[in-house]
């Protein structure tokens, strides 16, 4: 929609041709050259009778067992392909007795697909692999039948419908261990074992208590240890005799541990063994082209990680240079502490395959690789007869990505459009450190989009831009604090970053110097420190003075030129799974040192800073918490929760214009356009017929909540409701109601429901939302519920919010 919006006539016109080409194949009978007793399959559904809720989850996956796939749609609802085959065939002509074709028709069923035909044999194997799948669900009496509906145009739907019968669970666990060497690492650690008496049968379950098994099992030093050496008995017999609670059938599992299905001599003997990592072979810039029968005329060098790692590491690289005939000097793809860092193959530990997942995560966290071979060598001249232990040496094959990359990024929503494009080397000072030099531009319309609406024109700044840029430079290793960076942790890094962004509307440039330290004990824990960051923001003598003199006169001293000094921490917190939960937390301190100088320097003189800018003094913390639940694979519900305040510590002091919180728009209070909702209950007249202020307070809440389903395929559809405000903090004397007070904010949340209509392609969402305000705090006293005279009556739109809200992916 907002493409069409921005299109030129001509433009205009392909995309209607497009859309009409489409439509047109899909509305043919692509059929037409089928036999009276072939049929193309449109539609397989499998139903499961008996289980509704969340339980039917399980089954969401059935579906994809069902063969044949019927033939495909574009944007699952158009048989596109299908009809460019179906209506290009050669023609034969009775007349001539010629065959008639064209390079058209020719390119028309190389890029088309002949119909899927309904298959009687791949039904009967369909409904073997729903059974099978059903009984690995512990379904084991299952049974599925198919019914075929013929449509018109000799076209066929397949409805399997699966009859599950009693679910089987878990009575006992037992466990036979006939490895004495592994008896200890199993019972000891049966307290973490994913199955549990009374839960409900599911192979997936034992095969990952298997993994899990042997993996602790090689944590220990049998790296020979495999997975065939765990069997699983399940005991059916006289399960009805013994019914859980729900009157379920149960089964005992006995978990044998056993060579029994071993043949190899040799690896039974070597899997009673422990070996001991020892040295690492990396090649860092590995092609998988290389002759293997060709000694590669590589120099390797040695380094080490640090003085208690004893560990050699051999580097190959293929890059060199000739000095002279006789000598060759090597250059380096990496320094070494760069890749030893990542390494946890330290010489002397025992063989683990924590050490195999954590060095692979870490390579991965470089970004410089597409492949990473991590590989095991054993040393048999080491070997240990007494200790019965052994050594392995590890080679790892690193296949380098491109190192110098150009991205780009485009974004459109109701209020604005950005365009972003980023130069990336990969590998600038040779450790994997990223150099990042971007620049974006945006366009924000919201006003002339709110003008296009009403019918009105507005004084100025319809339009208006906004653009900057970057230069950051990361590297994969926390500078100046080596002591902690502890190999144990999942990730960390460190970043310095220098930004330039100028905001036209206001004329205000905005500079920020950031050092930041990054880094991940767990998967899925984050924490950041910044611990010096300075910006600066100017109001230059452009084009600034009309937009500003329509605030308030207070409000106005959120556009002074500051210069802010701070210290930020961030923690971001996901757990992942069925119920997505996300957790983000932020504080920053701004000024506090400056001022605690300042105030016992001279204390009745707040000070200028570069010829005057005024230095920023508050302490600002925000809160954000999403939570989405998935009912099933169409439909979930959806949660966020936002609380945000600035509080200056000095009296007087404000909060600058960019730092402060706002509301509406695309992603936040749909029922009101960009910043035009807020703060507290304030309503200016004058702005209903003259200049829309950008809204913005001190201190925010907000909540969020989206029903999300599936109208058909890639068509979804969300019903949402939003409810919140900013407030200010302090009391302006021309802003009345705009302040925060325990009294009264209660009676300034605002709230708005709306319905939007997403049409998802999988990597991006297309979104259209509609949101009705339903209480607005802005309005006159009496007049804050949805009314009539909230509408205009000519138009039949809100008055002063525009609900229509158009983005890419949903809003949280």
């Amino acid at each position: 929609m907002c493409r069409l919006l921005i299109c030129d006539r001509l433009k205009t016109e392909k995309c209607y041709a497009l859309l009409a080409l489409v439509l047109f194949f899909s509305s043919c009978n692509y059929t037409k050259h089928l036999t009276h007793d072939e049929h193309a399959l449109v539609r397989n559904t499998v139903k499961v009778d008996g289980v509704k809720g969340a339980k039917a989850t399980q089954f969401d996956d059935l579906i994809y067992l069902v063969r044949p796939i019927p033939t495909k749609k574009f944007m699952e609802v158009f048989p596109v392909k299908a009809s460019l085959w179906a209506y290009h065939q050669p023609k034969y002509d009775s007349i001539t007795g010629k065959t008639r074709d064209s390079k058209f028709n020719r390119w028309c069923r190389k890029n088309g697909t002949a119909p899927v035909l309904l298959d009687s044999l791949e039904m009967q194997r369909s409904m073997m692999q729903i059974d099978l799948a059903m009984f690995k669900l512990g379904y084991f009496d299952a049974s599925t039948k198919t019914e075929v509906q013929f449509l018109k145009k000799q076209k066929a739907k397949v409805n399997y419908w699966v009859t599950p019968n009693l679910q089987y669970f878990i009575r006992s666990i037992n466990y036979q261990i006939d490895i004495p060497e592994y008896k200890r690492i199993v019972i000891t650690d049966t307290v973490n074992s994913l199955l549990k008496t009374g839960k409900s049968y599911n192979e997936e379950d034992l095969v990952a208590e298997r993994n899990r098994m042997i993996s602790k099992i090689r944590n220990q030093g049998f790296y020979y240890a495999t997975p065939e050496m765990v069997t699983f008995l399940i005991d059916t017999n006289n399960a009805f005799g013994y019914l859980n609670a729900q009157n379920n059938p149960t089964v005992a599992i006995t978990i044998k541990v056993s060579f029994d299905d071993l043949l190899d001599e040799s690896l039974i003997t070597k899997s009673k063994n422990r070996y001991r990592f020892n040295n690492v072979l990396v090649y860092t810039n590995y092609d998988l082209n290389f002759d293997k029968s060709v000694n590669l005329e590589t120099i390797p060098y040695l380094d080490f990680r640090n003085k208690s790692d004893s560990t050699l590491y051999e580097f190959v690289t293929t890059k060199k240079i000739k000095k002279s005939a006789a000598r060759t000097k090597l250059i380096k793809d990496y320094k070494s502490r760069t890749i030893a860092g990542a390494v946890w193959m330290k010489k002397g530990d025992l063989f683990s395959q924590t050490a195999y997942e954590r060095t692979y995560k870490k390579l991965q966290d470089l970004r410089n690789f597409t492949i990473i071979n991590i590989n095991y060598h054993e040393d048999e001249t080491l070997w240990d007869s007494i200790n019965k232990t052994g050594v392995l040496n590890t080679t790892l094959r690193l296949t380098r990505a491109k190192q110098n990359t150009v991205e780009t990024k485009f974004e459109t929503r109701t209020d604005r459009t950005t365009l972003q494009a980023a130069y990336i080397n990969k590998n600038i000072f040779r450790g994997a450190e990223y150099l990042t030099i971007s620049g974006q531009s945006s366009i924000y319309y919201y006003e002339w989009f709110n003008s296009l609406i009403k019918k009105v024109t507005t004084a100025d700044y319809l339009f208006y831009g906004e653009g900057g840029g970057a230069v950051s430079f990361q590297f994969p290793r926390l500078l100046m604090l080596p002591k902690y960076q502890n190999i144990n942790f999942w990730d960390y890094s460190t970043e310095i970053k220098f930004l330039c962004n100028y905001t036209q509307k206001y004329s205000r440039l905005n500079l920020q110097l950031s050092y930041i330290y990054r880094w991940s004990p767990t998967r899925f824990l984050t924490h950041s420190i910044s611990p010096i960051e300075v910006s600066t923001l100017d109001t230059r003598n452009s084009r600034d003075n009309y937009a500003i003199s329509k605030y308030p006169i207070d409000y106005q001293r959120k556009f002074d030129k500051f210069f802010l000094p701070s210290a930020k921490y961030t923690l971001s917190f996901r757990k992942p799974g069925k119920d997505d939960m996300r957790v983000n937390f932020s504080f920053e301190t701004v000024g506090l040192l400056l001022y605690s100088v300042n105030t016992l320097v001279n204390k009745n003189n707040i000070w200028t800073i570069f010829n005057g800018f005024n230095y920023g003094t508050y302490e600002k913390f925000d809160l954000n918490v999403t939570h989405k639940k998935n009912i099933n694979k169409n439909n979930s519900f959806a949660t966020r929760f936002i609380f945000g305040m600035a509080v200056p510590f000095r009296k007087g002091a404000v909060i600058p214009f960019e730092r402060s919180f706002f509301v509406g728009g695309s992603n936040s209070m749909r029922g009101w356009t960009f910043r035009q909702l807020g703060p507290g209950g304030y309503h200016n007249y004058a702005e209903e017929d003259d200049f829309n202020i950008e809204r913005v307070g001190d201190m925010k809440i907000e909540l969020n909540l989206e029903y999300r389903g599936t109208i058909y395929k890639a068509f979804k559809f969300g019903i949402f409701s939003d409810i919140g405000n900013v407030w200010l903090l302090s009391k302006y004397e021309d802003m009345p109601d705009a302040e925060f007070r325990f009294q009264t904010f209660y009676k300034q949340i605002a709230a708005c429901v709306g319905a939007g209509l997403h049409l998802d392609f999988g990597f991006f969402l297309i979104r259209l939302d509609y949101g009705i305000p339903l209480y607005d705090p802005s309005k006159p006293v009496g007049n804050y519920w949805i009314n009539k005279s909230w509408v205009n009556k000519e138009m039949k739109l809100w008055k002063g919010t525009e609900g229509i809200q158009f983005g890419i992916n949903y809003a949280f």
